[in-house]
């Protein structure tokens, strides 16, 4: 019995050697998703055609023969074993056909794909970022064109910034033939079922788009990760050409939405590395309680970038989605992100519950929290009242350093508190917000007495005001 080369990508049970491509187009027609018509060529095809490249053809092109309709026009796809993976993408590396028509025009752009898989740019990518025990394959993907009046793509998290956010971009026609015009696409950014951005008179009507968004996401939850997605609407329909993860996004985030409140205006190296030092260790410390792991590296999570704070948020969201609560919970603790329909809710999902003696205990150190601080100020300012005074002799740089050193010793309980402290008024913030908010009331529009006089009297500018007089005016 002959082999069989072409085979319809629908079918549940899918041949091994087709690539993660046509695996995730596979995915996207078994969840019943609007697909065009698609078939794989697997790599094992490739693999016989370098030994008898007439008859490899020959058999493809009768099979074609029964699946090809010489008035419909088809797109032909590389969908090698290295591409669109978690770790490569491979982007523009093979060549892709679209608008072919014809029984002869697709086999040659078959053999053509298969070609450029030993290209001198896949090569160089190769060589530079695979393992040299690798061994590229190449699998074809055929799909019927969709003739479309609008396409594009739809990421379902900021690719940039991996923020909780879809984003489209949307253009007339082909991508192709956007890219041939040098068009821009169109940008819609949906945050938590808001517009946060979208243009005046878009090619796109704002049905179309939240569909986009509806599906896209949908199809993210079912793949289980954030998701690039090709879509086209043809005037009637909308169809999802393929899907494929969003790479990169373990890069780090940094932000300094939540820092300057706790690290206000410049901040000098020597302020930096004096607070980091401090503050790191115990942001670790509270995540290890929190999760249950050790591994948080205190040196990751702030960044210091033109005299500024920042922490990497991305931290903070793997710890709080190992809580089973959405990455922003951080942000909306600190109720800094904006309103939406679908805003993440703070309520802990299943996978808290491993963690619940972890948070128990967590919880248990809040309680009495202000007494202690109480106490601990009247043990503190005595020592740093001898320290000040220390501070008032000549000393040599070993006296200094000394002196130093005392100081970070007696300032790393403080530190403890310098976080948690602030934490716990936002967290009351927040229950606050909720109870007003069931009757009528938004915090956000109130002023309570006496709170903007507290908060000048509290402003830390005051005090980085003070001390740049005292020392940068006497060194002028």
């Amino acid at each position: 019995m002959a082999k069989k080369y072409v085979h319809s990508l629908s079918k549940r049970r899918l041949n091994p050697y087709v690539g993660s491509k046509a695996e995730s187009i596979n995915f996207l027609l078994r969840q019943g998703i609007n697909v065009p018509n698609s078939w794989i060529i697997p790599w094992t095809a490739y693999e016989d055609n370098l030994l008898d490249s007439h008859t490899i053809q020959t058999s493809i092109r009768n099979e074609l023969d029964a699946i090809i309709d010489p008035n419909r026009r088809y797109a032909v796809r590389s969908s090698a074993s290295v591409e669109d993976s978690q770790e490569f993408s491979c982007a523009g590396l093979f060549n892709s056909y679209l608008q072919v028509q014809g029984i002869d025009n697709v086999t040659n752009c078959i053999i053509d794909v298969w070609s450029s898989l030993e290209s001198p740019e896949f090569e160089a990518y190769w060589k530079h970022n695979m393992s040299s025990e690798l061994n590229p394959k190449m699998a074809v993907i055929i799909q019927e064109m969709v003739q479309p009046l609008l396409s594009g793509v739809v990421f379902t998290k900021n690719p940039i910034s991996g923020f909780s956010e879809t984003i489209i971009e949307a253009g007339p026609g082909t991508g192709e033939s956007q890219a041939e015009s040098h068009q821009n696409p169109e940008r819609w950014v949906s945050k938590w079922g808001n517009w946060s951005q979208k243009p005046e008179n878009g090619l796109l009507s704002e049905l179309l788009a939240r569909e986009i968004v509806s599906l896209s996401s949908y199809i993210s939850k079912l793949y289980g990760r954030p998701a690039d997605l090709e879509w086209a609407w043809d005037g009637e329909e909308l169809y999802f050409l393929q899907v494929r993860p969003i790479t990169r996004l373990n890069i780090p985030v940094y932000s300094n939405r939540i820092s300057r409140e706790m690290l206000p205006g410049i901040i000098k190296p020597l302020v930096w590395s004096v607070n980091t030092s401090l503050i790191n260790p115990v942001w670790a410390d509270i995540l290890t309680r929190l999760t249950g792991e050790r591994s948080w590296n205190p040196d990751s999570f702030t960044g210091h970038y033109y005299y500024r704070a920042y922490f990497n948020m991305s931290i903070f969201g793997k710890a709080f989605e190992r809580l089973g609560m959405p990455a922003e919970a951080l942000e909306l603790l600190y109720g800094l992100e904006q309103d939406g329909p679908e805003k993440p809710k703070m309520q802990p999902g299943i996978g808290i519950i491993h963690r619940l003696p972890g948070l128990i205990s967590f919880s248990m150190s809040l309680v009495g929290i202000n007494n202690r601080l109480d106490r601990l100020v009247k043990v503190k300012k005595p020592a740093y009242d001898k320290l000040a005074i220390s501070m008032e002799y000549e000393l040599d740089s070993k006296e200094c350093l000394q002196l130093a050193l005392q100081i970070s010793d007696e300032t790393r309980e403080v530190a403890y508190y310098n976080i948690m402290v602030p934490m716990l008024a936002m967290m009351h913030h927040r229950l606050f917000s909720r109870i007003l908010g069931k009757h009528g009331c938004d915090v956000r529009l109130m002023e309570l007495r006496g709170a903007r006089e507290a908060a000048a009297l509290y402003n830390p500018q005051h005090t980085l005001q003070a001390l740049h007089k005292t020392y940068f005016t006497s060194l002028t």
